[in-house]
C-alpha cells in the first residue's frame, strides 16, 4: 500500500502503480513484477496539499526466506528511490 501527501501548493503529482515505474526485488535476489491490471488505482492522482492511498500489488508471493525486499521507484513522482523494507517468514 502506497499513500503519497502532495505537499505543493499548486501542482498536483502522480506515482504510477505499474511495472513500467516499480520494481520490486528481495534479498535473494528474486524479482517480483508489479501486476498492472490488479494494482488499484493504476495512478495515484494527488491534488495540491493534499493525500491518497493505492495499492501496488506483486504477481506472486514473497519467498519466505527472504530477509528483506527492495522496493525502488523508476521516476515518477520524485524521480528514482529505493526503500529497503524487513519482512518476516518461516526462514527468519
Amino acid at each position: 500500500t502506497w499513500s503519497v501527501r502532495n505537499n505543493l501548493e499548486d501542482e498536483s503529482v502522480a506515482l504510477p502503480l505499474t511495472a513500467e515505474n516499480i520494481a520490486v526485488s528481495d534479498s535473494l535476489q528474486n524479482v517480483y513484477t508489479i501486476d498492472n491490471d490488479k494494482s488499484l488505482p493504476p495512478q495515484i492522482s494527488v491534488a495540491p496539499r493534499s493525500k491518497a492511498r493505492g495499492t501496488a500489488t506483486v504477481t506472486r508471493p514473497a519467498n519466505l526466506n527472504a530477509k528483506s525486499l527492495a522496493i525502488k521507484l523508476k521516476q515518477m513522482p520524485f524521480g528514482e528511490a529505493t526503500w529497503i523494507v524487513p519482512i518476516g517468514g518461516a526462514g527468519n
